[in-house]
């Protein structure tokens, strides 16, 4: 692949003998996490399980969310949805469909290009209809739901440790987190429950004061803005592999 190494691939170099498998993709949220994670655990045998998590993932859930209804049930309603994702095919439409159960990287291809479809249909959708007023997000009250979905991944058995990457604002002064209260809903989160929580906010900040260059990449041509860059990739790296030193026994 080319451009930089990710964070996964960093990380076998800040641990001897480790093998680090990159088993997700861009736009999964907590709830494919917990439904997809024990058939992962049964096909890699992993010693940990590391989850990716960020600012927007109290967004995705909070779209998800309904009062009074527990986590299973959520991933009940959850699961149907995705099935609805990916129909059964006949015919040579049932070739791809073949393929991908027994290819990660056809897998990984499929459903990319379901979760792209998907994203396209909703910004065509909302050109020829009232968009909806979205409902403020309230971290206390998602509470609830992301610790049950904490419990089904520790369920699933291997030790998970949580790696947050915050959006940051970038300036002469330093840099700061663009979402606090969703920091804040981490960590409480991790005190709450003992969950490994590993924040890359003090590490991002320690190294834009150091080198004075954003750990972000670009978004619409917005500097400090959009993914984490090679750096950012390295410095995850570094304070993942403190973070699973003490979550493994």
């Amino acid at each position: 692949m080319s451009g930089p190494r990710r964070f996964a691939r960093l990380l076998e170099d800040e641990i001897d003998g480790l093998e680090a498998v990159n088993a997700s993709l861009t736009g999964l949220t907590l709830l494919h996490h917990a439904l997809y994670l024990p058939e992962l655990v049964a096909r890699f045998h992993p010693d940990a399980v590391v989850v990716q998590i960020n600012d927007g993932e109290l967004d995705d859930l909070n779209r998800w969310f309904r009062e009074d209804e527990s986590p299973e049930a959520l991933l009940g309603r959850f699961r149907a949805a995705e099935a609805g994702a990916y129909p059964a095919r006949g015919g040579l439409l049932a070739v791809p469909e073949a393929l991908a159960r027994k290819s990660g990287l056809a897998t990984f291809g499929y459903r990319r290009l379901v979760l792209l479809a998907a994203k396209e249909r909703r910004r065509l959708g909302g050109k020829f209809r009232a968009t909806p007023v979205s409902r403020p997000v309230d971290p206390a009250r998602l509470a609830p739901l992301v610790d049950g979905l904490y419990a089904r991944l520790v369920a699933a058995g291997p030790p998970v440790v949580f790696l947050y990457i915050p959006n940051m604002k970038y300036g002469s002064g330093g840099c700061e987190n663009k979402w606090p209260d969703r920091r804040r809903f981490f960590s409480a989160f991790a005190a709450r429950t003992g969950a490994t929580v590993v924040d890359l906010s003090d590490d991002f900040r320690r190294e834009y004061a150091a080198t004075g260059e954003p750990l972000h990449g670009f978004s619409n041509s917005v500097v400090g803005t959009g993914h984490i860059n090679a750096a950012g990739h390295r410095v995850a790296a570094s304070a993942l592999a403190d973070g699973l030193h003490e979550a493994l026994p």
